[in-house]
């Protein structure tokens, strides 16, 4: 599903609460791969709508975008954990990680852990790191980012 696909079903709707669309993700996308795009393509969405992300962020784009601006100093835009990247006001860029669950799912340390690895905080790298999921974090992903931060 594409980014205006998930505009023209939200906009379709008089009154959409988050719920709702979480739940449309979840009903309308036959594999967990595809309700993790259609996740990711929803918080896009909202960082470049929502009045807090946009005073926060000059523009987000996928990572694969991204990449492609950037070709001198990304050696290519293949999926490696990161799934978004915001550019803020001041230049820096954050790495942003979209995790769909649903139920009464936690996420873990596995899960993120590329995530964490594809996006080094540095310098000449990203000046933070930015993650939106539907579930809580679990006990060791907890303590793991109270580490590197």
């Amino acid at each position: 599903m594409t980014e205006n696909n998930v505009n023209s079903t939200i906009s379709d709707s008089q009154e959409t609460s988050l719920e709702t669309v979480l739940s449309w993700i979840d009903k309308s996308s036959p594999t967990n791969r595809d309700r993790g795009t259609n996740f990711e393509n929803l918080c896009l969405i909202y960082l470049k709508n929502s009045p807090r992300w946009v005073s926060y962020f000059q523009s987000v784009k996928t990572y694969k975008d991204w990449a492609e601006d950037h070709k001198n100093s990304v050696p290519d835009g293949r999926d490696t954990g990161i799934d978004l990247v915001g550019v803020k006001h001041d230049g820096s860029f954050a790495a942003i990680q979209c995790k769909f669950f649903t139920s009464e799912a936690r996420v873990s340390k596995r899960e993120i852990d590329s995530f964490i690895a594809a996006s080094p905080l540095g310098e000449n790298s990203f000046s933070e790191r930015v993650v939106i999921a539907t579930a809580p974090l679990g006990l060791m992903l907890k303590r793991r980012l109270m580490k590197i931060n």
